[in-house]
């Protein structure tokens, strides 16, 4: 399987212009050293997103949302990041480059890629399970952890933390689901 190459990858990053990308999605508005508009991620009516040119970045302050270019368009476009590459060459004209990877890096990378969507799943499991099960009632009440906070939590040596001593029940229940 074919990989691009990193030169390709940060000639891409260097040569994409986040002002002109965005301007694509919403309409921006110079202030001061930043650009300011509409989110294109979400229904707003007072401009809470901002891009910064010198930094190459995005931030939206009412959803959340920010990174990159290449975050950008993984987000807008739905593609992964190889995706992502691939469209932003094909927007500003990089000519990307590839090299050939062994059947054994690709069989390591599948497998780590595997893993990590087997633990963002169990993440999304026990963040639902504590916050939707009865069991999940002490937890809650105990720690009072934020919203926004326990997927943190979870992804952070999770359950134990989080739980202290109510692992064993989690970790049932995950086995049951």
């Amino acid at each position: 399987m074919a990989r691009i190459k990193d030169t390709s990858v940060e000639m891409v990053k260097a040569t994409t212009d986040i002002v002109t990308l965005v301007e694509a999605y919403t309409r921006l508005r110079k202030s001061g050293s930043r650009y300011v508009g509409l989110c294109p991620f979400h229904q707003e009516k007072t401009p809470s997103f901002g891009v910064t040119p010198d930094r190459g970045t995005f931030k939206c302050f009412g959803c959340g949302e920010g990174g990159d270019a290449i975050t950008f368009v993984e987000k807008k476009e739905n593609v992964d990041f190889v995706g992502a590459i691939e469209w932003l060459a094909d927007r500003f004209g990089v000519q990307l480059e590839y090299e050939e990877t062994s059947p054994e890096q690709d069989r390591l990378r599948k497998r780590r890629e595997r893993l990590f969507q087997l633990l963002d799943r169990a993440a999304t499991f026990y963040e639902r399970y504590l916050w939707e099960s009865t069991a999940g009632e002490p937890v809650r009440v105990d720690r009072a952890v934020p919203p926004r906070r326990l997927r943190t939590c979870l992804a952070a040596r999770s359950v134990v933390e989080v739980g202290a001593g109510r692992a064993d029940a989690l970790v049932d229940a995950l086995a049951r689901a």
